[in-house]
């Protein structure tokens, strides 16, 4: 092999290592700017029918899953509103390797939607705020063609309400302080 040769597959392999480190950032960019667009059509309606809607995916089918995450805290803000936190828990992407299919290994990454409603006395939603967090990562060891699996899966990051509380945005891209919490 030739030099150049040589040096054109390392460049492309140096390449191609760049370009998923940046879409790790971009993944978080687009989830986030996803949700805010999306958390504009809910705004003025009941919470109550927006907190149980389910997830329209063809997975949504088969799982119980909220299409905004499951509650995981709420406080009361200081005008009277109620915020309700909610979190959304699924895998981001995916290694794996095998060796001739005998033993082999994968590695999930999970992650973290984060999801806000600010809910007057009247039960409407008056504000959203949204953030995202890249999560614990699951390691699996699979032997025999997969018949065999056993996994590392921590069930949750261990972060507090205010850890999450400084990663999400409100709609106008203020931190939460500014709901008075």
């Amino acid at each position: 092999m030739t030099l150049v040769r040589l040096m054109g597959r390392w460049g492309l392999a140096v390449g191609l290592a760049l370009l998923m480190a940046a879409c790790a950032g971009t993944q978080e960019k687009v989830q986030r700017s996803v949700d805010r667009n999306m958390l504009t059509y809910v705004v003025g309606k009941p919470y109550q029918s927006i907190a149980s809607q389910r997830k329209t995916t063809f997975e949504g089918l088969f799982q119980d899953d909220r299409a905004y995450g499951e509650v995981f805290s709420q406080a009361t803000l200081a005008n009277g509103d109620m915020l309700y936190r909610h979190l959304d828990r699924y895998e981001s992407g995916e290694k794996s390797s095998s060796m001739f299919g005998v033993v082999g290994t994968s590695s999930t990454q999970i992650s973290y939607r984060l999801i806000y409603f600010r809910v007057g006395p009247d039960g409407l939603i008056k504000d959203t705020a949204n953030g995202f967090l890249h999560g614990e990562v699951k390691d699996c060891t699979n032997w025999v063609g997969g018949i065999f699996q056993t996994c590392d899966d921590p069930a949750r990051m261990s972060q507090t309400v205010e850890g999450y509380d400084n990663l999400v945005l409100t709609s106008s891209g203020q931190p939460l302080s500014s709901w008075g919490l």
